[in-house]
């Protein structure tokens, strides 16, 4: 069994010399204002939305900001939507129970 709880998701613009992780667009849940890149990519917050691409075992809040693991799952991604970009999915993951964390 889960505990449902909010995932740390973090979008990084991508550049030519690659992944800019010191900078990141958007760090869900979001505490603060927006970074100034996001404002200028998307206005904002209003610009982001996630959605679930691990078949029922992530909710989205109806904000679609706020992702929360459901259910264990071995493979798993986050599909996301930043201004223009909306087909963007992270990188697969998988969800485990705590006790299992650590293995």
């Amino acid at each position: 069994m889960v505990t449902p709880s909010p995932l740390k998701i973090t979008l990084v613009p991508v550049w030519a010399g690659g992944a800019d992780e010191l900078n990141p667009l958007y760090v869900s849940p979001a505490s603060g204002k927006p970074s100034q890149m996001l404002d200028a990519v998307t206005g904002g917050e209003k610009g982001v939305r996630f959605a679930d691409g691990c078949g029922g075992a992530l909710a989205v809040d109806s904000s679609g900001l706020t992702v929360t693991a459901l259910q264990i799952t071995p493979q798993c991604t986050v599909r996301a939507s930043v201004g223009n970009f909306t087909e963007l999915q992270s990188a697969p993951f998988g969800i485990t129970s705590r006790e299992n964390a650590g293995e």
